[in-house]
C-alpha cells in the first residue's frame, strides 16, 4: 500500500562524512559549549583524550581537551590541518607521528586510539529470531554480562542472543545522544566467530534508526573480530579516528 514501509525497513538519508564525524565526536564525548572535550560520554565517565581527530573525504575534525595549554593547542590544530583526506592510507600519514611527538612534549601518552569509523550503508537484514531485547534486571545478564545490570538504562537499547539462559552476545548503546548512538558490542569468548554479534548489531541498528538517531560503529585497527562484524553487515568507512590521552 502506498505510504507504508516494508517490515524491518528504515527509511533514512545518510549524512555526509563530515556531518557523520561531527555526530560521532559529540556522541563519544561531553564537551564545553565551544567544543572542548571534558570527559567520555558514558554512565561512568572516563578521561577524554588530549587530542582527537577524525579525517574524512571532506576534511578533518580536530577536538582538544579543555585543559590543553594554548600554545600546544595551536600547534596540534596546525598539525591536524595537515592531515590528508581519506582515502589516503594511514601508513602514509606522517601527521599522526607529529601529533604524538607534540603531545609527548607536554607529558607521556597514556593511551593511543587509532581505527576506522563506519556508517550503516547497506539495508538492514531481517531480524534474527534468536535476538531478544534485554532490559534492566533481566535474568539472562549473567557472567561477563552481569556488569550491565547497573548501567543498562543509560545504554539502551540492548539486544542480545541467549544461550542456556544467559546472554552470550549483545549490542548496546556505548555512547548515545539525541542525534546519534555508537554501537558497543560484546561476545562471550566461547561463542565468537558464529555471526552472533552481527545479528545483535543489526537489531540494535534498526531500533536506533527508528528512534530518529543515526547509528554509528567504530573500532580499532587491531580489533579483528570487530572488523569482521563490519564486513558481515556491509558497513562503509566514512572516517579514520586517532586519539591520544
Amino acid at each position: 500500500m502506498d505510504g507504508e514501509t516494508e517490515p524491518g525497513r528504515v527509511e533514512s538519508t545518510v549524512p555526509a562524512p563530515g556531518r557523520l564525524a561531527g555526530l560521532h565526536v559529540d556522541a563519544l564525548f561531553r564537551t564545553t559549549p565551544d567544543g572542548a572535550l571534558l570527559e567520555t560520554n558514558e554512565p561512568s565517565p572516563g578521561t577524554a583524550p588530549r587530542v582527537f581527530v577524525a579525517r574524512t573525504s571532506q576534511g578533518v575534525i580536530c577536538r582538544l581537551r579543555h585543559d590543553v595549554p594554548a600554545p600546544l593547542a595551536t600547534r596540534l590544530r596546525q598539525i591536524a590541518a595537515a592531515l590528508p583526506p581519506l582515502p589516503e592510507r594511514r601508513a602514509e600519514v606522517r601527521a599522526y607521528d607529529d601529533l604524538r611527538e607534540a603531545v609527548e612534549e607536554a607529558g607521556a601518552v597514556e593511551h593511543v586510539w587509532h581505527g576506522p569509523a563506519y556508517h550503516f550503508a547497506a539495508e538492514p537484514g531481517p531480524l534474527d529470531p534468536d535476538v531478544a531485547e534485554i532490559t534492566a534486571g533481566h535474568s539472562a545478564l549473567a557472567g561477563e554480562f552481569e556488569c550491565f545490570h547497573q548501567d543498562l538504562p543509560a545504554m539502551a537499547p540492548f539486544f542480545g542472543i541467549i544461550r542456556a539462559g544467559a546472554v552470550v552476545s549483545g549490542c548496546f548503546s556505548a555512547r548515545i545522544t539525541t542525534k546519534a548512538a555508537e554501537a558497543g558490542v560484546m561476545t562471550d569468548v566461547a561463542h565468537r566467530g558464529q555471526g552472533l554479534a552481527a545479528a545483535a548489531v543489526n537489531a540494535w541498528r534498526l531500533a536506533i534508526a527508528r528512534s530518529g538517531r543515526t547509528p554509528l560503529y567504530s573500532t580499532s585497527y587491531d580489533n579483528v573480530s570487530s572488523q569482521a562484524v563490519t564486513r558481515r553487515l556491509g558497513l562503509a568507512q566514512y572516517a579514520e579516528t586517532f586519539a591520544l590521552t
